[in-house]
C-alpha cells in the first residue's frame, strides 16, 4: 500500500481545452462580407509521471502520455 501512495505522488494529469474566436472581413469590388466564429477547440488530457529521481550524475526521469479528443468543430465547414 506505501508503494501505491509513492505513485500517486509522482502522478499529474492535464486537461487542455483551447478557446478560439475568429473576425473575418472580406471585401471585393463593392461587396463587403464579415463573419465572427468562436467555440472550443480539441480536447487534450494526459498524465505526467516522474519516473526516477535526480540524482548527483543524473537528472529527473519523466514521462507523459496524452491524448486528444475531436470536441471542437471544423473551422473550414462550421460544422
Amino acid at each position: 500500500m506505501h508503494r501505491l501512495s509513492r505513485l500517486h505522488e509522482r502522478v499529474q494529469g492535464f486537461v487542455g481545452a483551447p478557446i478560439g474566436w475568429t473576425n473575418t472581413q472580406a471585401s471585393l469590388n463593392s461587396t463587403e462580407a464579415f463573419e465572427n466564429d468562436g467555440g472550443f477547440g480539441d480536447l487534450d488530457f494526459g498524465l505526467t509521471m516522474q519516473l526516477a529521481e535526480a540524482t548527483a550524475n543524473k537528472p529527473y526521469m519523466i514521462a507523459t502520455i496524452s491524448a486528444t479528443a475531436p470536441t471542437g468543430g471544423d473551422p473550414f465547414t462550421n460544422v
